[in-house]
């Protein structure tokens, strides 16, 4: 008794595989169009062949998943090459010379955009959400790059909706690093308020400068006063600050006993 065939229904992943929805030639592996995306059951095996063919794009669509989680706590588990493709052909596509965008990314960088406008000029909040959002697109920009580069000769070209699911997330991030994140940057309140928490913190403890000594309180300058003789600048930098106000003592007497007495 020979093995019987295969049946493409048998396992969860074969979701894919819906003879009523495939409207593509019978020739081919699979069908898209638009969201849809179907297999052919006449190749049971196209699961793993899409695999081998594809296989970084699980990694791609860790970094726009990584994205999703900023907005929500629903968000897909692309393991394989067949879910990642699935995943990626899902879109909002462009509508009557709008771009296309990902409804989600698109919600949570408005929200971002308000935070700006409602807290200007302090920046704490919105400088936090945008380094985070901007980390992980410089991910996924980059391994979108990497894809789409790995995949563009003939013979192991993506399909056409995938290409264009992954440069509608690209071109999303970088209109919207150009159209906000680098305009707030330029904006003159931003670099006051990024100046003053780049700037390093004021130490209370009395600071040794070179001639005199300073604190918070006061500072005394003996450049401004008629010098006296003094110790090599090692003894000098020994010296306790009592002794510091001795010797300004001394140069304040010195100066009395030379000034001439008023006529």
């Amino acid at each position: 008794m020979s093995d019987p065939k295969p049946s493409p229904v048998a396992d969860p992943m074969n979701k894919w595989f819906d003879a009523k929805y495939f409207s593509g030639p019978e020739d081919k592996r699979w069908y898209i169009n638009r969201d849809t995306f179907r297999l052919n059951t006449k190749f049971p095996d196209s699961i793993d062949f899409i695999n081998r063919s594809f296989p970084l794009l699980p990694a791609l669509v860790e970094t726009y998943v990584a994205i999703d989680r900023l907005n929500s706590t629903e968000t897909s588990d692309c393991s394989t090459s067949v879910e990642a493709i699935d995943y990626i052909i899902h879109y909002d596509r462009a509508y009557r010379g709008d771009y296309s965008k990902i409804e989600s990314w698109w919600e949570y960088m408005k929200e971002i955009e308000k935070n700006s406008n409602a807290f200007a000029p302090d920046f704490a909040q919105w400088d936090k959400y945008t380094r985070e959002i901007e980390r992980l697109a410089n991910d996924a920009i980059t391994m979108s790059k990497k894809v789409l580069e790995e995949y563009h000769r003939p013979e192991k070209r993506l399909p056409n909706e995938v290409e264009d699911g992954i440069y509608a997330r690209t071109a999303q991030l970088q209109r919207w690093t150009k159209w906000h994140l680098e305009v707030v940057r330029a904006q003159e309140d931003y670099k006051s308020w990024k100046m003053q928490q780049d700037a390093p913190p004021q130490s209370s403890r009395m600071r040794k400068r070179r001639g005199y000594y300073a604190d918070s309180a006061a500072a005394i300058n003996l450049s401004t006063t008629p010098s006296i003789p003094l110790e090599n600048s090692e003894h000098y930098e020994r010296l306790s600050q009592l002794q510091v106000m001795g010797r300004c003592l001394q140069v304040s007497i010195l100066a009395n006993t030379l000034m001439p007495p008023p006529t």
